[in-house]
């Protein structure tokens, strides 16, 4: 379910009463998931729902999350079960909102500099690739850097993003993703 409306006119509240409908729906054993896009509106989502629903409407497999918490599950399981791997052969990352603070972060210049992001190769590796930067931005332009930072178990969401990216473009890996993402979308 998408809503879309202004603040303040009652979104949270019939989030929290769907997903609270769902849970508790009779013959249904599947889990509910409540998605949102940042962490103080999941924390608000999973107040509403406890305050109206108990905390028991928030036990495994129910739960309220971020986008970007389920995408580092999907990499935590893909690296776990050694579908994926990771430099450093870190089966946890440490996930961060950027790379602000580590060695290599700068200052990206259009047309000169190179932006480097974390794919998958074919056999199936976290590896550092780049793309040339075409407007002004922060990030890491060394490869060696960026290296460097995957290889201490290091992530920001952006690349979390682009290697959950890669993994769906595998059609066998998108199967399996599916496979385990059966929620129920009310």
């Amino acid at each position: 379910m998408d809503i879309v409306s202004a603040p303040g006119s009652g979104k949270t509240t019939v989030a929290a009463e769907r997903f609270g409908f769902h849970r508790y729906q009779r013959g249904d054993d599947r889990g509910v998931l409540g998605l949102t896009f940042n962490r103080a509106a999941a924390r608000e989502l999973a107040q509403r729902v406890t305050s109206r629903w108990g905390e028991s409407c928030l036990v495994y497999p129910h739960r309220i999350a971020t986008f970007d918490h389920v995408y580092v599950d999907l990499i935590h399981r893909l690296i776990r079960e050694k579908i994926i791997s990771w430099p450093g052969s870190h089966e946890r990352l440490d996930v961060r909102d950027d790379y602000r603070g580590l060695d290599g972060f700068t200052y990206l210049v259009p047309d000169r500099n190179w932006r480097r992001y974390a794919s998958l190769n074919s056999k199936r590796q976290v590896v550092s690739l780049s793309r040339m930067v075409t407007k002004p931005a922060r990030g890491v332009g060394a490869k060696a850097k960026h290296q460097s930072i995957l290889g201490q178990g290091i992530v920001d969401h952006e690349d979390v993003r682009h290697v959950l990216r890669a993994v769906l473009e595998d059609v066998d890996l998108r199967a399996l993703i599916s496979d385990s993402l059966r929620v129920r979308v009310g």
